[in-house]
C-alpha cells in the first residue's frame, strides 16, 4: 500500500451491512452509493446479528481490525448503539487509542445519553474516559447533540441525519394505493408501539370503519400474533416476517398510511423511506421524529401510548385526501433537500477532510 493511500485510509466498524437493523441500513446505503471506495474505507463487521455467533463475529472483527490498523490508517470510524454494542465498541476504541488513531464515534440511539448516565462504578468511569478521548462524535438529532454535550462538554459533536436514496425509491413504479390499508414496518416490541397500533385498529373496527393492516418486522413475532388473535383481529391484521427491499417498497407504494407509533426513536429509516415514496405518515413525535415531522405539514402526529387517540389520527389521515396530498408533497420536498444520500455524503466528506488534514 502506498503512503498516500495509508494517509487517507479509514477503517469503519459496525454491524454487518446485510443485517436487519437501522445501522446496517445506513451502512448499506453508504456502501452502495460508492462512498466507501471513494474515501478509502475498509469496513469491518463486529457482529452479524445472530445471537449464537455474536462472540465469534466480535473476536473475528477484533483480530481483523488490529491487523488492519497495523497495516496503516489515519482514522477509525465506529457505529454504536447502547448496551452490548457500546461495550464491544469500547474495546475497539481502546485499541485505537493505544495505536494512536483518531476515532469518530457515531451514536445512533436517542436514549444513549440516558444509558451512559445510568452506568455506575468502574463501567461509568471507563465509558466517560473512552468517549472523552474520541476526536469527533456524530449523533442523529439536535436533541441528542444537546444531551451529549451536557455529559461531554469538551467534545466536538456533529448532527448527521440518517440518509435515504430518494432517487432510487422514486424510480420504483407506483402502485394503486389501497385507501383502507395501513402499514407498519419495524421491530415487534412494545417500545415501538406496535401493540398500541393493534389496539387502535380495534377502536377503528368498533366504530364501523373499514381498515386492514400489514405488519412487516421481526423479534417477538409469535407474541404479537397471539395478541392479534386475542383481540379477534386476525382477519384484518396480517403479521408478516421481515420484508426484503422489494417487498418493503411495494408495501410503501401500495398502502394508504404508514403508521409508526413508537414510544422512543432515534431517526428511523422507514420514515425517510416513506417520505421518499410519497406515503402518508402517522407517527408519534418522539426522539428524532419530533425534529423531522410537523403535524399537518409533512405528517399527522399522534400522542404516544394512546391507542384511542392514535385511531382518531389514523382515520383523519385516511379520510382526508387533501391532507394526504399536502403532507406527502411537503415530505418529499423535505427529504430530497435534507436527507438524500448525496446531501449526507457532502457533510461526511467535509468532516473527513478536516480530520485527515491534521497531523
Amino acid at each position: 500500500m502506498e503512503m498516500g493511500e495509508v494517509r487517507k485510509r479509514i477503517i469503519m466498524l459496525g454491524p454487518h451491512p446485510d443485517g436487519l437493523g437501522g445501522i446496517s441500513r445506513v451502512v448499506r446505503l453508504w456502501k452502495d452509493s460508492g462512498f466507501f471506495s471513494e474515501n478509502h474505507i475498509t469496513y469491518i463487521s463486529t457482529s452479524d446479528g445472530m445471537q449464537e455467533s455474536k462472540l465469534v463475529a466480535f473476536l473475528h472483527g477484533l483480530l481483523r481490525f488490529t491487523a488492519e490498523c497495523l497495516r496503516g490508517c489515519r482514522l477509525v470510524y465506529i457505529h454504536t448503539a447502547s448496551y452490548n454494542s457500546f461495550y464491544r465498541k469500547s474495546v475497539f476504541m481502546i485499541i485505537s487509542f493505544l495505536l494512536k488513531k483518531k476515532v469518530v464515534l457515531h451514536i445512533h440511539p436517542s436514549f444513549f445519553p440516558v444509558f451512559i448516565s445510568r452506568m455506575g462504578g468502574i463501567c461509568k468511569r471507563v465509558a466517560f474516559a473512552v468517549i472523552n478521548r474520541v476526536s469527533f462524535i456524530i449523533v442523529l438529532t439536535h436533541k441528542a447533540r444537546s444531551d451529549i454535550l451536557n455529559l461531554f462538554p469538551a467534545s466536538d459533536v456533529l448532527v448527521l441525519p440518517n440518509p435515504v436514496d430518494v432517487r432510487e425509491i422514486s424510480c420504483v413504479p407506483d402502485i394503486a394505493r389501497d385507501g383502507k390499508k395501513v402499514l407498519y414496518l419495524g421491530w415487534y416490541n412494545r417500545g415501538k408501539g406496535v401493540y398500541d397500533l393493534v389496539d387502535a385498529i380495534g377502536h377503528i373496527v368498533r366504530r364501523g370503519e373499514e381498515i386492514e393492516a400489514d405488519f412487516y418486522g421481526t423479534k417477538e413475532i409469535e407474541p404479537l400474533r397471539a395478541y392479534v388473535r386475542g383481540k379477534g383481529l386476525s382477519r384484518l391484521v396480517h403479521v408478516h416476517g421481515w420484508a426484503n427491499e422489494q417487498q418493503k417498497m411495494e408495501a410503501l407504494k401500495r398502502t394508504a398510511v404508514l403508521v409508526l407509533p413508537s414510544h422512543t426513536e432515534g431517526m428511523p429509516n422507514v420514515i425517510l423511506e416513506a417520505m421518499a415514496a410519497k406515503t402518508p405518515i402517522v407517527a408519534t413525535p418522539v426522539g428524532g421524529l419530533g425534529e423531522i415531522l410537523v403535524d399537518g405539514y409533512n405528517a399527522v402526529i399522534a400522542e404516544p401510548a394512546n391507542p384511542e387517540k392514535l385511531s382518531e389520527r389514523i382515520l383523519i389521515c385516511m379520510n382526508d385526501a387533501d391532507l394526504r396530498s399536502r403532507i406527502t408533497r411537503n415530505a418529499y420536498e423535505e427529504v430530497l433537500e435534507k436527507y438524500d444520500i448525496m446531501i449526507i455524503r457532502k457533510h461526511l466528506d467535509t468532516l473527513f477532510k478536516g480530520l485527515l488534514s491534521g497531523a
